[in-house]
């Protein structure tokens, strides 16, 4: 049976939500680019939307010249990145995440606002031959996945689970986990673009319950925030896949 120590992070995402924030992309692209310019590097988009678009759509869009990390901005929401480009790539979470609180916080500065929702996602591989099979084991009983049996030999398999709950800083959140079988390609698990691999595929997202315009987050309360999602990611994910000595 699969365990948490078989999946490797390959995406983590930071995002706070600007609902009413005056955007201006002459003030978000600075704020980005030329407080971070080790950083970011590269200028994917720049440039003002037409006033009819979706709010949800980035205005700027910045990134490393390795792809590794990425941020794009709009008038709803700004965006942080970190995408793994390689197979030895290895991501100090709390570091980075300290790292985005940083970068909010300065951008939220520039633009003159606030945010009244935070969220994180975070996705993360596992490499395996069959991995609909392993993973219908895994969430099913025998009798569901032995042959004949209605879930016998699968050849995809999806499943997803959605909570409510306060974190232990006392943050009211969602949370949503979906655990799936895919086909993997690119650097990130040491494939070849033209070759793929099958594994299985954890994504989390926590967040903030809905915007409203009376709830904005001080900087203290975003780095709190952000400060708990290392833990509570592993959490969940030692609750899904614990070891023989965590059952």
């Amino acid at each position: 049976m699969p365990t948490h120590s078989d999946f490797t992070t390959v995406e983590l995402q930071a995002s706070v939500f600007t609902a009413g924030i005056n955007f201006r992309t002459a003030k978000a692209l600075p704020a980005l680019l030329g407080a971070w310019p080790q950083r970011f590097t590269n200028v994917v988009h720049a440039s003002d939307l037409p006033p009819n678009a979706p709010p949800v759509f980035p205005h700027v869009i910045v990134q490393s010249g390795d792809s590794r990390y990425k941020a794009q901005a709009g008038p709803a929401r700004l965006d942080l990145f970190w995408l793994r480009q390689a197979y030895d790539d290895v991501l100090n979470l709390h570091e980075h995440l300290d790292w985005c609180c940083k970068v909010i916080a300065g951008y939220l500065e520039a633009m003159q606002g606030s945010s009244g929702r935070l969220g994180c996602i975070m996705n993360r591989l596992a490499v395996d031959p069959n991995p609909a099979a392993t993973l219908a084991r895994h969430f099913f009983r025998d009798d569901l996945v032995r042959e004949g049996a209605p879930i016998e030999r699968p050849s995809d398999f999806e499943v997803g689970l959605a909570k409510q709950y306060n974190l232990k800083n006392s943050f009211a959140v969602n949370s949503w986990a979906r655990f799936k079988s895919v086909v993997v390609f690119g650097p990130a698990l040491g494939t070849g673009r033209a070759q793929g691999r099958p594994g299985m595929l954890a994504q989390q997202d926590i967040n903030t319950r809905e915007e409203t315009t009376d709830l904005r987050f001080t900087p203290d309360q975003i780095s709190r925030f952000f400060d708990t999602m290392p833990e509570e990611f592993d959490e969940i994910m030692r609750l899904y896949f614990p070891r023989e000595t965590e059952r």
